[in-house]
């Protein structure tokens, strides 16, 4: 995992990409039973929170080959609507306070190399011309994910995993709300 630096637009296009392969609904909401699987949906971590409506099409337009990322047609609405990023965290590390995002302001995120520097998946909006890296961690994504977990406490040498994991469909960082 890397950090890197990029312009708030930059962002709002990773997530809007990201959003574009969930199936169209009729009413806001994921189709579980949808056929359209995409393994580059982002996971998102606390810092930020979103919606999507599921209920319009997609603005995103693809390249020729339907398989990168081109642009974001500004004639339609976007899917991704009322992001916030957070600006203040409590002692235990959930958020204080939030912010509305700013896609002109620059902000540091982490992730993989993967998505900014090779543009897997079709994340092409991310480039070495738009995006800084700020600092470079040598692990593999399995050893940040076991360090994190190593950080819970421990009963008899056991990870206690925090009751905000409990609900399997995420901890209501990303909603699925028809655009205000």
């Amino acid at each position: 995992y890397e950090t890197y630096e990029t312009k708030g637009q930059n962002i709002l296009d990773f997530l809007e990409y990201s959003a574009s392969k969930l199936a169209k609904t009729s009413t806001p909401g994921l189709d579980w039973n949808a056929n359209d699987e995409f393994g580059g949906y982002m996971q998102n971590s606390k810092g930020i929170k979103y919606s999507i409506d599921t209920t319009i099409d997609t603005p995103v337009v693809m390249d020729e080959t339907g398989k990168l990322f081109k642009n974001v047609d500004s004639s339609k609405p976007r899917r991704v609507h009322s992001v916030q990023v957070a600006t203040e965290y409590n002692a235990d590390g959930s958020v204080k306070t939030w912010a509305n995002f700013d896609a002109n302001k620059t902000y540091r995120f982490a992730s993989t190399s993967y998505y900014v520097e090779n543009q897997g998946d079709g994340y092409t909006m991310l480039t070495t011309e738009n995006t800084k890296k700020v600092t470079e961690i040598q692990k593999f994504d399995w050893e940040v994910s076991l360090d994190y977990f190593k950080s819970f406490p421990q009963e008899n040498g056991i990870s206690v995993v925090p009751n905000t994991y409990e609900n399997p469909r995420g901890a209501g960082r990303v909603t699925y709300a028809v655009r205000p």
